[in-house]
Parts: C-alpha cells; structure tokens; sequence
C-alpha cells in the first residue's frame, strides 16, 4: 500500500492505493474483509483505552456503499471515495477529514496528532487475514490510541 497525506486549515485529506491479489468483501463487519482504518487522536493523549473525546475509527470497505466510525460516531462533512481504476488488483481511498469533524484544535504548522492507518486483507472470505499498519506492529488500535503514530502537520 502506498499513502499520502495533505491538510489545509479545513481538512485532512488521506490518498491510499493498496494492491491486493484477492479483493473480498462479505461480512457485515468491514473489518473483517478488504477495508481501510484510518485512526485519529487529535489531542496525542495515547492512551490505553479510547477516551470518549477525540478518539477516532474510521473505517472504509472495499466495495461497500458506506462507512463507519464506530467510537464517537463523528461522520459530519467526511467525503470519500473508494475508486477500482478497472484493475482487479487494486484499489484506492481517497477521504477528507474536516478539523470541526475530528474534534481536533485550529490545524497550525509544527502540530502533531495521533494517527494511525491499517490495511485489512481477506482473501478467503469470513475473517480477515492479515493486517498492515502505518506505524508500529501491534494490532490494538481498536483499543489502544497509545499504539498510534504520530503525523507531522508541515507548513505551508
């Protein structure tokens, strides 16, 4: 998979490609098959549990007609768009955040937020497979924000 991120003072906008040899989609739980998580805490608490105020999951099926964010229910003004590009092989996420949405504080240049994305695989059907994160190895970010990276905000 191969991510890019970019933010204005309204939005975060995430572009992720993944190339996956069996793209499946048949669970009710859009963790379970092909998906995007994409995690956030804005305020970099990290801590060992979600804590009810900017602690986010946001998750994005591939082939499905809608997504979740299962801890605050923060879906406000989200835009996205998961796109195939006619390769069986392959697709990609392309999804703004606006800052009122996430809960974060004014965006400024040098800030730093909790953030986090996984890449769920299932090839067979029923659960998933396998999991690639952005930063780290463990597989608690349903759980644990304190296992999220960080994400530099550069300036303009």
């Amino acid at each position: 998979a191969r991510m890019k991120v970019m933010w204005t003072p309204s939005a975060l906008f995430v572009l992720i490609e993944v190339t996956d040899s069996s793209l499946t989609n048949d669970s009710l739980d859009p963790v379970r098959d092909d998906s995007i998580e994409i995690f956030f805490d804005v305020n970099r608490s990290k801590g060992e549990a979600y804590d009810g105020k900017d602690d986010l999951q946001y998750t994005f099926g591939w082939n499905d007609d809608d997504f979740t964010e299962s801890k605050l229910n923060k879906r406000q003004d989200i835009s996205w768009r998961i796109t195939d590009l006619a390769n069986p092989r392959s697709y990609t996420l392309e999804a703004s955040f606006p800052w009122a949405t996430v809960v974060g504080p004014a965006p400024a240049a040098g800030m730093r937020i909790g953030f986090q994305v996984a890449i769920n695989d299932d090839d067979v059907g029923g659960e998933r497979d396998a999991q690639v994160v952005w930063s780290g190895t463990r597989n608690d970010n349903a759980t644990r924000p304190a296992s999220f990276g960080e994400l530099l905000l550069n300036g303009p």
